[in-house]
């Protein structure tokens, strides 16, 4: 599961206070980063966005890389959480649906966290990458948990089926975004899941000589 972020919200005097103010500076990061990326952000506007002084931001994260991180963990986990209600979908083939429109309906609703997940220019950096990566593990072994319960396939193949399907899912969504929504949602969450259930339904539940 991705590592949420746990504010000390709960150790100041004004706790709600400090809690919008933390959300406040959040949201005017999503802005600016979404608008700049990473390198290219400066603290300063993200300050002038959020109505505060640059010694308060600090109070809140200790620098750039720290706020992008925030930011990062709360897409995370909302792209988390919609896989996990998709895979809570009864049902195999609806299932599979589900979980391919979980990423377009993520992608469609928040298309900057998308893309600071997976097209940012700093994805590489150490502390960045191991979010990214704890994030879709999370979500791939849910799967594989779902895949083996079902057919009895052993883990090893079920990840290979699992990952597939993910990347599948993840990279239909991406390239429905770049090309700018060039076909209507739906018919691209059709046409993917027709390629995933397809493969899916097509894998041999015992290992062939």
């Amino acid at each position: 599961m991705t590592e949420a972020f746990v504010d000390d919200t709960a150790t100041v005097r004004h706790p709600t206070a400090r809690s919008v103010r933390y959300h406040e500076v959040l949201d005017a990061a999503v802005e600016v980063f979404g608008t700049y990326g990473y390198t290219d952000a400066k603290v300063e506007a993200i300050t002038k966005r959020a109505g505060i002084s640059k010694p308060i931001l600090y109070d809140y994260f200790s620098g750039k890389l720290d706020l992008y991180l925030a930011v990062l963990r709360r897409y995370l986990d909302e792209l988390v959480e919609g896989h996990r209600q998709a895979l809570a979908t009864p049902g195999s083939r609806q299932r599979v649906r589900a979980t391919v429109q979980a990423y377009f309906d993520f992608i469609d609703r928040a298309p900057v966290g998308f893309r600071l997940i997976f097209d940012s220019e700093v994805t590489s950096e150490p502390s960045i990458r191991w979010h990214i990566d704890m994030a879709v593990r999370t979500c791939i072994q849910e799967l594989v948990g779902c895949v083996t319960a079902e057919t009895g396939m052993d883990p090893d193949r079920a990840r290979c089926a699992a990952t597939g399907l993910v990347g599948i899912a993840q990279f239909g969504a991406r390239h429905w975004l770049a090309t700018g929504r060039a076909v209507p949602k739906q018919d691209a969450i059709d046409t993917t899941f027709a390629l995933c259930w397809g493969g899916l339904a097509s894998i041999p539940f015992e290992p062939q000589d």
